[in-house]
């Protein structure tokens, strides 16, 4: 009798093999009760519950092991959305979602597991997660809870609900039972209860499985607080039509995601986001500047880090970030390659419009057009980074703005074989400051290494900078200051080309050296009153202007034309030795007590040209 007592308490607690007799009870049945008081496993569709409770029919669904059921149920209140979560109560009501004990859950899931239907104890939970493995439809270590099923919904994994290309949307949305959809997954996150995360489980996500990536399709909505992450990243691939993928307007992770011909892969209007691991593919928008891969509106504040050894983009990518006024985009490392078919105008890889954007540690080659193009009151920071190989017209354009300046600032940058690498070009209600620090700009052909544009307004700072392998290594036209500290120019043809149509430009070199260019090391001409000063007796240039030229062309400095009375000082400089007055250093002193002054037209080869009757060039001082 014992025995038997024994044997048939241990099979009511674990659900029993069959129907038991009556009377059936918590007591002895781990199963459920039927009318006739008769005890059930518990985990059958017609007779589903657990812990002594009244049978439910989930019939014709799915008896979860928890002892409820899931699946699709007929609308409610002439609604045409389908329940799919069926949570009841033991009288077979709906659960009427109150947590157990009054209070709310501490937030905890299990890991990948359901719940057993109830908080431990009739207390909350701990907030600790179970070791991983599925509940075998046994209630956990503790008390059974006297109570309701729980009222969020069961547990889907590791912090969130699981998607899968063969999933079902009927599912509960756990590892073993994944969604289909982004969207019904987005949806069921919206509602809270389950966890912060959607997980995206291995393989290529297409119109197949997503209706929204079809061509024009809306992105899926991340509802704020919510990240969308590959279980392995770089086994999960998005592709879409040209239409959109995911819209986020608040914190949340996207990581381990690639996205393959999107217009808008992912845009952001608000809130922190971290993309961490992803790559774009075919992504971006067109020649219109209106999107990119990334799109930034808002308040948005988005970092992108790579995954280890995989490019961020990939050729042919097109428009890889927008950033609109107010937005932030920091690109932390990583490979930006392939960009816009230079037949594509007025865009650029990235485009920045009044927001801000910082780019370290990043590669990029491959671009047949802009990379960065800097519109209005525009922020952009590009530090520790180099570009190589790149056809593009202009690697980098900044247009300013009016009332406001855009700025730029280069920081240890590298650029090879790349023509044209920094551009300000010609237009009217143009500001901006732009600074370059320890920036090298090599091989880039017949091209101009750093040209600016008439009607632009810009403050040029140049410190560190080495210019070598380009027709031109300075074409300037701006109005407003240029400032050229330790630099150092090869030039083929004009080291240092400047030109100003309004009144009150300045230009400043010290410490620079400009050698070999064909025509002119220094080549000058304003039709307007400027500061030009290359050196004066107060503050010496210490310049190097040797070697440019030839008996054809220009000399280490030539004045094609300067406003009448206007003086170029360019004292305390090194010349070509023993010429026109320089001694055997190549320095040129006062002879007289007074400041030594060339005025009128002088010969080609030398090291100084004077084009018109009256310009003055002063070499020396008292």
């Amino acid at each position: 009798m014992v025995m038997g007592a024994a044997a048939g308490f241990l099979l009511g607690a674990f659900g029993g093999c069959g129907p038991a007799g009556p009377p059936c009870t918590p007591e002895n049945c781990g199963g459920c009760c039927d009318e006739a008081q008769v005890c059930h496993p518990g985990g059958e569709a017609t007779y589903c519950g657990l812990e002594g409770r009244a049978c439910v029919s989930c019939a014709p669904s799915t008896c979860r092991p928890d002892g409820t059921c899931f699946g699709a149920l007929p609308p409610q209140d002439g609604g045409e959305e389908p329940i799919d979560q069926n949570l009841y109560e033991p009288d077979g009501s709906t659960d009427a979602g109150v947590s157990d004990a009054g209070e709310e859950d501490a937030g905890a899931s299990d890991a990948g597991a359901f719940d057993a239907g109830s908080a431990d104890a009739g207390d909350t939970d701990a907030g600790e997660t179970d070791a991983g493995e599925m509940d075998a439809g046994r209630p956990d270590a503790g008390p059974l809870d006297a109570g309701a099923p729980d009222a969020g919904p069961p547990d889907a994994g590791p912090g969130g609900l699981f998607v899968s290309p063969t999933g079902d949307d009927l599912n509960p949305g756990t590892e073993a039972l994944p969604l289909r959809t982004l969207n019904r997954a987005a949806s069921l996150a919206a509602d809270g209860g389950w966890g912060d995360t959607i997980w995206l489980q291995d393989g290529t996500y297409t119109s197949a499985t997503q209706p929204n990536f079809a061509l024009s399709g809306p992105a899926t909505v991340v509802p704020p607080g919510i990240s969308v992450r590959a279980v392995n990243a770089g086994q999960v691939t998005l592709v879409g039509n040209q239409g959109a993928a995911l819209s986020l307007s608040g914190n949340g992770t996207v990581e381990g995601l690639a996205f393959d011909n999107f217009s808008l892969a992912v845009t952001v209007t608000g809130g922190t986001v971290a993309i961490r691991g992803c790559s774009f593919i075919r992504s971006g928008g067109g020649g219109d500047s209106t999107w990119g891969a990334l799109t930034l509106s808002g308040t948005a504040n988005v970092t992108v880090t790579p995954r280890a050894g995989v490019p961020i983009t990939f050729a042919p990518s097109k428009t890889f970030a927008r950033v609109n006024p107010g937005a932030r985009l920091h690109v932390l490392g990583g490979e930006l390659n392939g960009g816009q078919p230079q037949i594509v105008s007025g865009s650029a890889f990235i485009n920045v419009f009044g927001g801000e954007v910082v780019l370290e540690n990043v590669q990029g080659s491959g671009h047949l057009d802009r990379f960065l193009n800097l519109s209005g009151p525009s922020i952009a920071t590009v530090r520790n980074s180099q570009f190589r190989q790149n056809a593009s017209s202009n690697l980098i354009i900044i247009t300013g703005g009016a009332a406001t300046p855009g700025q730029l600032t280069l920081e240890n940058v590298l650029v090879e074989e790349t023509p044209f690498p920094l551009t300000a070009p010609t237009g009217g209600f143009q500001n901006a400051v732009v600074t370059a620090r320890n920036v090298a700009f090599l091989d880039g052909g017949n091209a101009y290494g750093i040209t600016t544009g008439n009607g632009a307004t810009l403050d040029l700072s140049l410190d560190g900078v080495v210019i070598d392998g380009y027709s031109y290594g300075l074409s300037l036209g701006h109005a407003g200051s240029t400032d050229v500290q330790r630099t150092v120019i090869r030039a083929r043809t004009v080291g240092l080309y400047s030109s100003a149509g309004v009144a009150g430009s300045r230009l400043s070199v010290r410490n620079t050296s400009i050698t070999g260019a064909s025509q002119a090391g220094v080549l000058l001409q304003y039709s307007v009153p400027a500061t030009i000063d290359l050196g004066t007796g107060a503050d010496a240039g210490n310049n190097h202007f040797v070697d440019n030229g030839s008996v054809t062309f220009g000399p280490n400095l030539r004045v094609a034309n300067v406003v009448a009375g206007t003086t170029v000082f360019a004292v305390g400089n090194r010349w070509n030795p023993n010429v026109q007055g320089a001694d055997a250093d190549g320095g040129y002193t006062s002879t007289d007590g007074g400041p030594w002054e060339l005025v009128g037209t002088m010969g080609n080869g030398r090291n100084v040209q004077i084009d018109q009757v009256g310009d003055r060039v002063r070499l020396a001082e008292p």
